[in-house]
């Protein structure tokens, strides 16, 4: 499922976003994703969740191919690693690129 978030600017899309990836804390009530409390269990919620802010927090100097197998990890994905990742870079067009760092890739690729 792709879900997009809509709003004005200062409507809470940002803020709302790094409390469901736990970057921020809630300063009340809970936030769950799929049913799991993103405080209780942050490691089993952020298995449900792909997020692509303006400027990710990655690493600029892991290749494009580090930098997803790193996720792959991170993800504890159980899928077949070569085909998932060659499936991601052609969903996103990075193919070209897989062996570029990402601090010179740009934005309008």
């Amino acid at each position: 499922e792709i879900v997009g978030f809509l709003g004005p600017n200062g409507a809470g899309k940002s803020t709302t976003m790094n409390i469901l990836t736990g970057y921020l804390s809630t300063t009340s009530g809970a936030a769950y994703v799929n049913g799991i409390n993103i405080l209780d269990n942050p490691i089993e919620a952020k298995k449900y969740i792909g997020f692509l802010p303006e400027q990710p927090p990655v690493y600029p100097d892991m290749t494009v191919m580090e930098y997803l197998n790193f996720a792959y990890e991170l993800k504890g994905c159980e899928l077949d690693r070569e085909a998932h990742l060659n499936e991601v870079l052609s969903v996103v067009r990075l193919g070209d690129v897989k062996n570029r760092l990402i601090k010179n890739l740009s934005k309008d690729m």
